[in-house]
């Protein structure tokens, strides 16, 4: 049964939304993590575990006729309807859950190259754009600017820009994967931000887009 569910909380009426093309096999599934302590959303996990199975309910909100359509209806319930228990507020995204290293490392291989269609893109766009994005509003500290704009001057004094410069893709155990001519290049064919790699590559982040990276020379 292809539909969109929700498992609400009977006490507090928090819910966790989610689209599944079979409910009764992704009640099982939730319901066999929430019992291990293993489910991907900690906001729900806490909560099943400090409010205990008997007070929640697994509830169909729609049932969706096409496969296709479901990322789309999930979307539009997350949107409009409260989800608290959700870690990521983007259907079928995988943003804001915590994964095991091994599981990261199948997933990144898996996915290297692909791009999402357009109407995921506008979702993104939408729920992270303008005023919706984590740093909308907030100022860099002076010292911090100033900081960053010295290390970049010493940078291209000598000639170097960092975005034009051969640069590897590896797991985060440090195997190489690919080798790209530029930042541009690799955030360009993996869809990724070239602010985030260029971060990791000055050591500013520890990773970028689950990777990590390095200059070739």
């Amino acid at each position: 049964m292809k539909a969109i569910y929700c498992i609400t909380n009977k006490i507090t009426g928090k819910r966790y939304i989610g689209s599944a093309l079979d409910f009764y096999g992704r009640k099982r599934t939730h319901l066999s993590k929430l019992r291990r302590g293993v489910h991907h959303s900690p906001y729900l996990q806490r909560s099943w575990d400090k409010y205990k199975e008997e007070n929640f309910d697994f509830i169909v909100l729609e049932l969706v006729e096409k496969r296709e359509d479901l990322i789309q209806r999930e979307q539009w319930w997350i949107d409009n309807t409260p989800s608290e228990y959700n870690a990521c507020k983007i259907a079928g995204s995988s943003l804001g859950i915590k994964r095991r290293p091994e599981t990261k490392e199948k997933l990144k291989l898996a996915n290297l190259g692909k791009k999402h269609p357009e109407w995921r893109n506008e979702i993104k766009s939408k729920a992270q754009g303008g005023e919706n994005h984590w740093q909308y509003g907030k100022k860099m500290p002076d010292a911090v600017k100033k900081k960053k704009s010295d290390s970049l001057k010493k940078l291209y004094e000598t000639g170097f820009h960092p975005r034009h410069k051969e640069i590897i893709q590896m797991t985060l155990e440090g195997k190489e994967l690919e080798s790209w001519k530029s930042i541009k290049e690799a955030a360009d064919k993996l869809g990724f931000s070239a602010d985030s790699i260029s971060n990791n590559l000055c050591k500013r982040s520890k990773t970028a887009h689950g990777y990590k990276w390095k200059y070739k020379n």
